[in-house]
């Protein structure tokens, strides 16, 4: 279809209604398509970040992306940030948890603890990623504000 043809097609805020949430509850980060899907988005949002404050730098083009709370939550750290494991399962897998990273993560890094999961998230060239290294704790009210961040760019960018 080209876009020409769209250009008569209009969204009624029902549908609009209906994308955001449909985006807001995808498990992203749960298959290997839904990555690819993750990274493709979080590659847009944080070109639109970019281009928001005039950097040279126009696109992102980093191609992974890592949990920031692990789906291996077995360290302390983890399970006193995340006692009520219905609540974790309900997030882990959300677009607001996930950080696009330039360099695959090995297992050991994707399972560290929020702390020194920061120190190498600041030196990542995307800005959503970096942004999370401003949070002082992950916790479900920094990632559910994390997600809602992407979210409002999300609406920000194809009028949703």
């Amino acid at each position: 279809v080209l876009l020409d043809d769209m250009a008569d097609v209009v969204i009624s805020d029902d549908e609009k209604t209906a994308v955001r949430e449909g985006i807001s509850q995808f498990e992203f980060g749960a298959s290997p398509t839904g990555k690819k899907l993750a990274v493709t988005l979080l590659q847009r949002l944080n070109t639109q970040l970019l281009m928001d404050i005039g950097s040279k730098e126009k696109t992102v083009s980093d191609n992974f992306v890592e949990h920031i709370l692990p789906t291996n939550t077995y360290r302390k750290y983890w399970s006193e940030q995340w006692p009520d494991e219905e609540i974790k399962d309900a997030w882990t897998h959300k677009i607001g948890n996930l950080a696009l990273m330039s360099r695959k993560s090995t297992a050991k890094e994707s399972n560290n603890v929020f702390g020194e999961k920061k120190d190498r998230y600041k030196k990542e060239t995307a800005p959503l990623t970096q942004d999370v290294a401003d949070i002082d704790t992950w916790n479900k009210y920094a990632l559910a504000e994390n997600h809602g961040k992407h979210l409002g760019l999300i609406g920000k960018i194809w009028g949703l």
